[in-house]
């Protein structure tokens, strides 16, 4: 009878436990960046199109994975940037070499792990191209290290405590920027640099008072006060800011549009500010003598000898570089910026320390969209690839590359095919080869380049089944049919992205 009434409660409970775990216990996708009571749209579709790109996914958060580090310049700091590392041991380095009056370009790839990095380098190699990648190149030339990520009581960190590590030295608790863990204030490198009377800069496709970059110059308990960010950017008297999060900026209640600055932005100019007070930072930043700029033109006739500059090119984040590609966004590239920012603060009167943020690698990584992740890494590639080539030519210059935690858990896996779908070959020895597993052939990885938009564009276009299975199978490479859209554009139904 015990038997038979556990069984009886068993079965009452399996609805509530699938529930519970569709809900919540998956870990796809928290409410950190979702909303709405079905977060698996991308998983579905990564799981349509698995046999065909071999991706898989562990989750849409971060993960405890050690990240990539390579590093070119002086000697003195290559050596120490060797073996396995901790995240806090770039702060101190690029502190000694503040006081050693070194430039530093430091070049961050958010949610960047191993396997995002190696995606162009499988590429190329697919390819049959020789031509190393400019991560191959800095880390065989230079240093390379594994980094670890963790923050200060546990595995997984997240921007905050990792930039605030990074920046400072110092490892601190989640969500905390420029503090330790007891609420301390932290020096960081940049801010030290300017005592020293280094020229600085600040540049990222995410918003300027996102993490990373606000790991750089904040002081604060928790990452979402934004507004309270913004005015402390203001205080730091950086001389190069691009990045987005333009709406952190303007008064409550106004729009982009009514600010001079932005009036012939176009593109974003009708975004109501985020603000709850009366500050205007736009004219804060005008009075301490910045130059405000909106959009790629204005960088791109920027002079050069620009002493101060201010660039909000986004009401939020700048838009996936995937998207970009076909779009006129009106956004420049974050290669255009990394150049424009080495450009200004390269001075012969005075060193330079310059923060450069590939932040839509995370936010690609978030959605498990690898054809967006691949164009993002491809894009910190060739940021790299200027940043190289200056390095190069200014030896008393420290490059350093890393991440600040992995993301998603990507990797590629083998599958194996029936045994009447064998592969077979004849070799030279009169022996047979034949084999049931596929390990990704190079010609079907090199459809992860054929995506055209990101995922997140499409999802949120579609407006039937049969408009999102046009939409995903001319974007891409990968195909889905009919039943695949419907059950992908059912889940959609609640879906939507707090981006």
């Amino acid at each position: 009878m015990k038997v038979f009434i556990s069984y009886i409660i068993l079965i009452l409970l399996i609805p509530i436990l699938l529930k519970a775990q569709d809900d919540e216990s998956i870990g796809y996708k928290n409410d950190v960046y979702w909303q709405g009571n079905n977060k698996h749209a991308h998983l579905l579709y990564n799981r349509a199109i698995s046999r065909q790109s071999h991706l898989a996914w562990a989750t849409g958060n971060h993960t405890s994975s050690p990240v990539p580090c390579g590093a070119i310049g002086p000697e003195k700091y290559l050596k120490q940037i060797k073996g396995i590392i901790d995240n806090t041991l770039i702060g101190k380095i690029t502190k000694e070499a503040i006081y050693d009056k070194t430039n530093i370009i430091m070049v961050i790839g958010d949610g960047f792990g191993f396997n995002h990095m190696a995606l162009p380098i499988y590429m190329r190699i697919a390819e049959s191209d020789t031509n190393k990648t400019y991560f191959e190149r800095i880390m065989d030339e230079g240093s390379n290290a594994i980094m670890l990520t963790n923050p200060v009581n546990g595995l997984v960190t997240g921007s905050a405590a990792a930039a605030t590590a990074i920046a400072t030295g110092t490892k601190t608790l989640l969500d905390i920027l420029g503090l330790d863990q007891n609420g301390n204030m932290l020096e960081t490198s940049m801010e030290l640099a300017k005592k020293n009377n280094y020229q600085t800069g600040l540049v990222t496709d995410a918003g300027i008072t996102d993490a990373t970059p606000a790991g750089f110059y904040a002081h604060i308990h928790n990452r979402d006060l934004e507004n309270e960010v913004a005015r402390q950017l203001l205080e730091s008297n950086f001389d190069v800011i691009f990045g987005g999060a333009a709406l952190k900026f303007i008064p409550q209640n106004t729009k982009l549009k009514d600010l001079k600055e932005f009036k012939d932005c176009n593109y974003f100019n009708t975004g109501l500010s985020e603000r709850t007070d009366n500050l205007n930072l736009i004219n804060g930043f005008a009075e301490k003598g910045y130059k405000i700029i909106g959009d790629k033109s204005g960088l791109n006739n920027l002079d050069t000898n620009t002493e101060k500059v201010l660039g909000l090119f986004a009401s939020g984040g700048l838009s996936a570089a995937i998207d970009r590609d076909d779009e006129n966004t009106g956004e420049p590239s974050l290669v255009e910026m990394a150049q424009k920012s080495i450009q200004i603060l390269d001075k012969d009167s005075n060193n330079f320390f310059v923060m450069i943020e590939a932040g839509r690698i995370d936010w690609e990584a978030h959605d498990n969209d690898a054809g967006a992740v691949y164009k993002a890494v491809d894009e910190l590639n060739r940021v790299l690839k200027v940043s190289y080539e200056y390095q190069k030519k200014n030896p008393n210059t420290l490059l350093v590359f890393l991440a600040d935690h992995e993301t998603g858990g990507l990797n590629i896996s083998y599958t194996k095919v029936s045994e009447e779908n064998a592969f077979k070959k004849d070799l030279s020895n009169n022996k047979k080869w034949l084999s049931i597993t596929d390990p990704l052939h190079f010609q079907e990885y090199e459809k992860l380049k054929s995506p055209k938009k990101s995922l997140y564009k499409i999802f949120s276009a579609a407006k039937s089944k049969e408009e999102l299975l046009d939409l995903l199978n001319s974007n891409s490479d990968y195909k889905i049919n009919i039943e695949d859209a419907e059950v992908i554009f059912n889940s959609l139904m609640n879906y939507k992205k707090a981006k």
